[in-house]
């Protein structure tokens, strides 16, 4: 993704599938935000989307340096959700993080 300009490069509707495994924390919120967008541009309606994305359980923030948002899950529901259909979010615990798993179904 181009930071710049925050298109992918890739034409409308190129993808079936498009995964993004503990990536999204990375990136500055309004960022990710454009990253949800660009996501639903290259992927086909019907396509499935797969996000990762790893909160702490006590507070705020992990304190990990390089997380720049850590998303509670209903953050993250609430920008996948205008786009695609929540399929199934799994979650697992990681030392003091909680770590959820979205697959979710481009829009028709």
């Amino acid at each position: 993704m181009c930071i710049r300009d925050r298109s992918l490069p890739f034409h409308d509707l190129t993808f079936d599938l498009v995964v993004c495994l503990e990536g999204i924390e990375h990136v500055s919120a309004n960022v990710g935000e454009a990253f949800i967008i660009e996501v639903t541009r290259v992927i086909r309606p019907g396509g499935m989307f797969f996000l990762s994305s790893p909160h702490c359980r006590m507070g705020e923030h992990s304190g990990n340096p390089y997380h720049l948002k850590e998303y509670r899950p209903e953050e993250l529901v609430a920008l996948i959700e205008p786009h695609f259909d929540i399929v199934d979010v799994i979650t697992r615990e990681v030392d003091n993080l909680i770590v959820s798993y979205f697959q979710a179904r481009r829009h028709l």
